[in-house]
C-alpha cells in the first residue's frame, strides 16, 4: 500500500514506472542515490564534464543540509534510506509486472492525446487521438516481456489487469472479443 501511494504521488509516468518495477526501495532519497550512482559512473567512464557537474550538484545538496536546522535529522534519515537502498532486492510478482505494464503503456500512449505524424511547412500534422488501452495489447506486452500466460491463468490475469487499472485510474477499452467485420470486407 505504501508503494501504491508513492506511485499515485509520483510526478510523471517514468517515476511511476520506476516505482512499479520495484527497482528502488521507494525512499525519499532514491532520486539522489540514483543521480550519485550515475555521476560516479560518468566520472569513471570519463564522459565529458557531466559527471563532475552532477557530483558538484550533490555536494551543494549536502552543503545545504549542513546549514539547515534539521540537517542532522535528514542525514540520519538518509543513512537509513541508504541501508534500505543497499539491502533492496527487486521482486517482480505478476501484480507488479501488470502494474508496470499499465503505467508504461498509459504513459507512452495516453488516451485522448494525439501523436505527431509529420511537420509540413513548419505546421504540425497530428494523427487520430489515442484511445483507451486494450486488454489484448497489455497481454501481448506482458508476453513479450517474458510472462508466460497459459489458458488457465489468462482469466485471473485479465481480472488483475482490470483491478490494477481501476487502482491507478487508467481507462481501459471495455469492448470484448474481436473487432466487428467491416461492411467493406469480402466474406
Amino acid at each position: 500500500m505504501k508503494r501504491l501511494a508513492a506511485i499515485r504521488h509520483a510526478k510523471d509516468w517514468r517515476e511511476k514506472l520506476d516505482l512499479a518495477q520495484n527497482k528502488t526501495p521507494g525512499t525519499e532519497f532514491d532520486c539522489l542515490f540514483k543521480n550519485a550512482a550515475l555521476a560516479l559512473e560518468l566520472v569513471k567512464l570519463k564522459v565529458g564534464v557531466e559527471g563532475e557537474a552532477r557530483l558538484a550538484c550533490i555536494g551543494r545538496h549536502f552543503a545545504n543540509l549542513f546549514e539547515r536546522r534539521d540537517g542532522g535529522q535528514k542525514l540520519h534519515e538518509m543513512a537509513d534510506a541508504l541501508n534500505a537502498w543497499h539491502c533492496h532486492k527487486p521482486k517482480l510478482a505478476i501484480a507488479n509486472r501488470i502494474r508496470a505494464e499499465l503505467i508504461a503503456l498509459n504513459g507512452m500512449f495516453p488516451a485522448g492525446k494525439r501523436h505527431l505524424l509529420k511537420v509540413v511547412d513548419n505546421k504540425p500534422i497530428y494523427g487520430k487521438p489515442y484511445g483507451p488501452l486494450k486488454v489484448s495489447d497489455i497481454l501481448d506486452n506482458l508476453a513479450r516481456h517474458g510472462l508466460t500466460i497459459t489458458a488457465d491463468k489468462k482469466p485471473s490475469i485479465i481480472r488483475e489487469i482490470w483491478r490494477q487499472a481501476k487502482e491507478l485510474a487508467i481507462r481501459l477499452d471495455s469492448s470484448k472479443g474481436r473487432p466487428r467485420k467491416s461492411k467493406y470486407r469480402q466474406k
